[in-house]
């Protein structure tokens, strides 16, 4: 069965507007910014008109869409999937290092809202190196759904194939 989910977006533009703003800064993105501009996108490009409103179900597929229409719209503005980094790091190699330290989703995913809800260098996986490039993140003001939606997406896209972190950073290759 195919699950066909309509979108309504209107101009983009203002949207990554919004979200570069709050993601400026040497030493990471403004709270109040971020908060803002979650808000404005928001309002200015819904998710899905079905996946929001909970019309398509609570299944894994309709999980991990919504988990990847948040990323795209939302996380973005300051994380790529892949090199070059943006404004933070990228989203395959964070995803890395939590299927390096996890080996459970649910366990994984509990982690990486904890830390978006409240980012200190200290509860997460990630190297100090990538806190000295890039500071620390603001906290993402999303409901907790939409930051497990969030990602629960994160953590089924990683491929190691596609991991762009050197071998000896990695810990299945004898890394730290």
């Amino acid at each position: 069965m195919r699950i066909m989910i309509r979108r309504t977006f209107s101009s983009t533009a203002p949207i990554a507007a919004l979200l570069l703003a709050a993601c400026g800064g040497e030493k990471g993105p403004d709270a109040a910014g971020a908060e803002a501009a979650v808000e404005a996108a928001r309002e200015a490009a819904p998710v899905s008109t079905a996946v929001s409103s909970g019309a398509v179900g609570g299944g894994e597929a309709e999980l991990l869409v919504r988990g990847e229409t948040l990323f795209n719209q939302v996380c973005t503005a300051c994380h790529t999937l892949q090199p070059p980094p943006n404004l933070a790091p990228p989203m395959m190699g964070i995803s890395g290092h939590y299927h390096d330290q996890f080996a459970e989703r649910d366990e994984a995913v509990a982690w990486m809202v904890a830390y978006i809800q409240s980012p200190d260098p200290a509860n997460s996986k990630l190297s100090e190196e990538a806190f000295e490039r890039f500071g620390t993140m603001a906290p993402l003001p999303l409901p907790e759904e939409d930051l497990r939606a969030v990602m629960t997406w994160v953590w089924e896209m990683y491929d190691p194939e596609q991991d762009p972190r050197p071998a000896w950073e990695r810990s299945s290759d004898g890394g730290p």
